[in-house]
């Protein structure tokens, strides 16, 4: 069986592909310059208990960004994905 199209469906085919796929790899793609809460780093990333993410932040090296006029810190999505994948454990 062979599947011809003239140009007139490739091109409406080929559109509607793009038209559905654009966005998604948009999102996919983009930089995420976004600042979170601790809040927000533990129910994206940790799951865990907020005295072990309190720990987790407190930890020297930890990346953090005190901004002035708000007593809790925000963390870089980026420099925390960054910190997470360059402090991995695999074990054997």
């Amino acid at each position: 069986m062979e599947l011809t199209l003239d140009d007139t469906k490739d091109s409406a085919l080929i559109r509607g592909i793009i038209a559905v796929l654009l966005p998604a790899l948009r999102k996919e793609l983009s930089v995420k310059e976004e600042l979170l809460t601790v809040q927000q780093l533990n129910e994206e990333y940790y799951h865990i208990s907020n005295e072990a993410m309190a720990a987790i932040v407190r930890q020297k090296g930890y990346p953090s960004c005190d901004i002035p006029g708000n007593k809790n810190p925000k963390y870089s999505r980026r420099a925390v994905e960054k910190y997470i994948a360059e402090h991995q454990d695999y074990h054997n």
